[in-house]
């Protein structure tokens, strides 16, 4: 298992290193990179104290992490913009759903859903399609059925559940929204490929290992971990192809300080437990 967490801890590194590259080669301002630098750094932190804790969720816990990711995203709605997408905390500006998201499907993946559990991550569900974010909504609802399909069963609670993320998903997908790309944030693969071909290639390993390294840790998972491994891959996996797909940021290779945070978080949640002494060995 330490060689799993060191392969982790590496790509993560890498992966991180490469954005900034890439968000340097597509134009980004050194302000945006600091701001992006500083995301590393404090996700790694969380990443790291979530891994050396052994604390799982219960059934209480599991849905205040829902009731927080809710109001997370409703506190989007004051800014009075047209899209509700993020909140501004003195001169940054920060996506709540991509950092909250990953606590959310913590806490779906460690219990059967009950009734206020079920009624929280639907209600959440919709609020992302009403911002609109389908790069969110795709994510939820895979994190949703990569739990379901780790667990190999759903009860009714979580198939109600399901079906709303699904409508809310289309309906996210197919409402208006004409927010053109923003450079070094959204497209940023392409662009960082037409300034340097080297790091353009670098790029697209880059993008390709966001899932991709949490889609390898299920090969590996053991029993106490596969639903969260699972539902964090549909998470990065949903927020992966809706970038390809239209103007949504790229995550982590793009410019996003609250995409690099909420990747690291989720690292850290599937890297399964760690120890100091593992830390110690490498």
């Amino acid at each position: 298992m330490t060689g799993v967490r060191a392969i982790m801890a590496l790509v993560a590194v890498v992966v991180a290193g490469i954005g900034l590259m890439a968000q340097n080669a597509a134009g980004a301002p050194a302000s945006a990179l600091a701001i992006q630098g500083a995301g590393i750094l404090i996700g790694g932190v969380v990443a790291i104290g979530l891994a050396l804790s052994s604390w799982r969720p219960d059934r209480r816990a599991a849905t205040a992490l829902v009731a927080v990711s809710v109001a997370a995203v409703v506190a989007t709605f004051a800014t009075g913009a047209e899209v509700h997408r993020w909140v501004m905390i003195g001169p940054v500006t920060l996506q709540p759903s991509v950092i909250v998201l990953p606590f959310a499907v913590w806490g779906w993946s460690t219990v059967r859903a009950g009734a206020a559990l079920a009624l929280l991550t639907g209600g959440l569900a919709i609020l992302l399609a009403v911002q609109p974010d389908a790069a969110a909504s795709a994510g939820l609802l895979l994190a949703l059925a990569g739990v379901a399909a780790a667990r190999r069963s759903v009860s009714i609670a979580e198939a109600a559940v399901l079906a709303v993320a699904a409508v809310s998903l289309v309906w996210a997908a197919t409402r208006p929204d004409d927010l053109p790309a923003v450079a070094h944030v959204e497209r940023v693969v392409a662009e960082a490929w037409r300034a340097n071909l080297l790091i353009g290639a670098a790029a697209v390993a880059a993008a390709t290992a966001v899932p991709g390294v949490i889609l390898w840790r299920a090969r590996s998972a053991g029993r106490n971990d596969v639903a969260i491994v699972g539902g964090l891959a549909g998470l990065w996996l949903g927020l992966a192809i809706a970038a390809v797909l239209a103007n949504y940021p790229s995550p982590v290779v793009g410019y996003s300080a609250s995409a690099v945070i909420g990747w690291l978080i989720s690292l850290g949640l599937c890297g399964g437990r760690w120890t100091l002494s593992d830390i110690a060995r490498g």
